[in-house]
């Protein structure tokens, strides 16, 4: 109890000594895990987290991912011990801190872009060599192809853990993303094939990628009261669904809210042409 006793007088004044490191670190932390994953960039938590969850599973792959935050969270805070800035004013040393956080944070995501992206488009290869397969197929021999496809190379996350490998989503909703992923000349199509999950949205922007590719006007389409989303195409004058997944290889859509019982409940249908014009038309899906 004694050397306890000694001891505690140590252990408060290295506490204190290290007041400022603490507080700095936990900042960090916080801002690169609140802003940094859902504002500023998804890229290191994506490229983290789907390098390692590829191998040993989802949670463990945030495991090592919230590990690399906190590594790179220290920095500031050591450089902050370096030059003693608890010594200029708070101002100053604000600046400093803020500065610090900035160039970090933009080496860190940059860094993993030059890794991540490369990986990501060569799966343009896998897209480009299945068009050149089916350049000469009809439509409908195409639709039998994409639904090989995509069980060939998209697994399906829905209702799973595998849920957060939808990686995609993420990067479009963030301020630096899209202009990285331009200036790499990634499509989404690409970064899906990469993470290798998806649900409906991600299969129906593949599908939308693929006949695109093979020269179809395309379209995306989802249910206003049901969560489902699918690719169109259009040929002879008709617009086609291609949804191997859920409603069928091809479907014309007039015939959609026979398919399945749960389609009667749908509200409306909302169509999303690729220049992002938006517009609703239930009737000519039989509604």
């Amino acid at each position: 109890m004694n050397r306890i006793s000694r001891e505690l007088p140590k252990i408060k004044e290295l506490i204190i000594s290290f007041r400022d490191e603490i507080g700095l670190f936990l900042y960090t932390l916080w801002v690169v895990l609140a802003f940094g994953y859902y504002g500023f960039s998804a890229i290191p938590y994506s490229f983290t987290y789907l390098s390692i969850g590829h191998f040993v599973g989802p949670v463990f792959g945030q495991v090592v991912m919230y590990l690399l935050v906190a590594l790179l969270a220290i920095i500031p805070a050591l450089i902050n011990r370096k030059l003693n800035l608890s010594l200029i004013e708070t101002k100053k040393r604000a600046i400093i801190t803020i500065s610090c956080f900035i160039l970090i944070a933009l080496l860190c995501v940059f860094a993993f872009s030059i890794v991540l992206f490369p990986q990501v488009s060569e799966k343009a290869k896998i897209i480009d060599e299945f068009v050149s397969e089916n350049s000469d197929n009809n439509l409908e021999d195409i639709a039998d192809n994409i639904s090989v496809f995509l069980s060939q190379n998209l697994l399906s996350s829905y209702l799973r853990p595998e849920d957060a490998y939808e990686i995609d989503r993420y990067f479009y909703r963030t301020l630096l993303d899209p202009t990285i992923i331009k200036a790499f000349n990634v499509t989404r199509a690409e970064v899906i094939l990469y993470q290798r999950w998806g649900s409906c949205g991600q299969e129906a922007d593949l599908v939308q990628e693929i006949l695109f590719r093979l020269g179809y006007e395309t379209r995306l389409a989802h249910f206003i009261g049901i969560d489902h989303e699918w690719a169109e195409a259009y040929e002879n004058e008709t617009w086609w669904i291609i949804n191997p997944g859920y409603i069928g290889n091809i479907v014309e859509i007039s015939e959609l809210r026979s398919t399945k019982p749960a389609f009667e409940q749908a509200i409306d249908v909302e169509i999303m042409l690729r220049d992002g014009t938006r517009f609703t038309d239930k009737e000519a899906y039989g509604y």
